[in-house]
């Protein structure tokens, strides 16, 4: 029987550098047994696509970026709010039209694809929301002239999901609920794809260091980095440390803070041995939108998670040590009950989660969209 086929246009490569990425680099994984896969993405800088070495899985376009790019391709579009429209292309549009119809499945991957969604017939379109925009920006509170982007955001957001008549799904109830209220639109939930070298980490030891794991880049990790330091690092016990995983840290940001507690890994290929060894994940996040990967991979690496309200919405899993601290002193008195933490807990802790965690083949939902 042969094979149908999906167009994946994503606004960022399929690699293993952020949550995002590694969740379309799994996802394509699995759907390449049962699909054709080809791929359209936007160009990230020091972001390579991952070599999915299938017969199946092929890159058949990459579209440079630019920040001079971003701006004029969002004054194309001014109604539209810049999150939205910065990657827009009408020569893009053009050919994405013309091809469109050699595929059973067009997958918009990332909000920032939805403006062509809203642009391109198609009878089975799918659109995966990472995280709902406006919740997202709803937070930032800081922003200048926030009222009118927050407005905007809003109108876009609606506007893009209400025009693509497409599926939309989510990665979590929370975010399904969100855009039911908010947009009075259907959605579909999906759960993350837990990596296997996740689910297959080996759990043998606990070392005397918390950590903190993301993509450094993004200004919600770089708080919550900041945070730590300022707030808890004076605290530890002289033989604990902490260690920051993860690449995109700003040099300015680790030399103003290259403290001897504190060990910075930079990007590593596998981090989870370095997170299941530790006392705990530390997630003192108060902004951004979605469900935080990286306390779902610290669950599943049997480690606990120390974390904000925000860090840990939309994560079903309730546990003794999954534990919501949202000022500075739960957090102190957390880690001072985890800091003698054992093994055998945490063992436990890695096996109750991974019977919870539900992984549903998205494969299997598409083949039911499809018939």
């Amino acid at each position: 029987m042969k094979k149908k086929s999906i167009l994946i246009l994503t606004a960022f490569p399929p690699n293993s550098k952020t949550a995002g990425q590694n969740y379309t680099k799994q996802l394509i994984i699995q759907l390449s047994t049962d699909f054709h896969i080809d791929i359209v993405y936007f160009d990230y800088e020091n972001h390579d696509g991952y070599n999915f070495n299938a017969t199946t899985v092929r890159y058949i376009r990459k579209i440079p970026l630019t920040k001079w790019k971003k701006m004029t391709n969002a004054l194309k579009m001014p109604f539209i709010h810049p999150f939205f429209s910065c990657r827009f292309s009408f020569d893009l549009l053009k050919w994405l039209k013309k091809i469109s119809n050699r595929y059973e499945i067009i997958y918009f991957d990332f909000s920032q694809t939805f403006i062509f969604a809203s642009m391109i017939e198609h009878h089975q379109k799918i659109l995966m929301c990472h995280d709902i925009i406006y919740q997202k920006y709803s937070r930032a509170k800081e922003l200048p002239f926030n009222n009118v982007n927050q407005k905007l955001i809003l109108l876009s957001e609606s506007y893009l999901l209400k025009k693509s008549y497409g599926n939309i799904f989510c990665l979590n109830k929370k975010d399904k609920a969100i855009i039911k209220k908010t947009y009075g639109l259907k959605s579909y939930h999906v759960d993350l794809i837990l990596d296997e070298k996740v689910q297959y980490c080996l759990l043998n030891k606990v070392c005397n260091y918390f950590c903190l794991f993301g993509s450094w880049n993004r200004p919600e990790n770089i708080e919550s980095l900041l945070w730590v330091i300022h707030h808890l690092y004076d605290h530890l016990p002289d033989d604990m440390k902490i260690m920051v995983i993860g690449g995109g840290l700003p040099k300015e940001i680790k030399q103003k803070n290259n403290k001897d507690k504190i060990d910075f890994t930079g990007f590593v290929d596998n981090p989870y041995p370095l997170i299941a060894s530790s006392k705990a994940l530390l997630a003192p996040i108060f902004h951004g939108a979605g469900i935080k990967v990286k306390v779902i991979e610290a669950l599943a690496c049997g480690t606990p998670v120390i974390g904000t309200s925000v860090a840990l919405e939309g994560i079903e899993f309730k546990h003794e040590l999954c534990i919501q601290a949202n000022d500075k002193d739960v957090f102190l008195g957390a880690m001072n009950t985890l800091k003698s933490i054992h093994l055998t807990d945490k063992q436990r802790l890695k096996q109750e989660f991974l019977l919870h965690y539900p992984q549903q083949q998205f494969s299997n939902i598409l083949k039911k969209i499809i018939e």
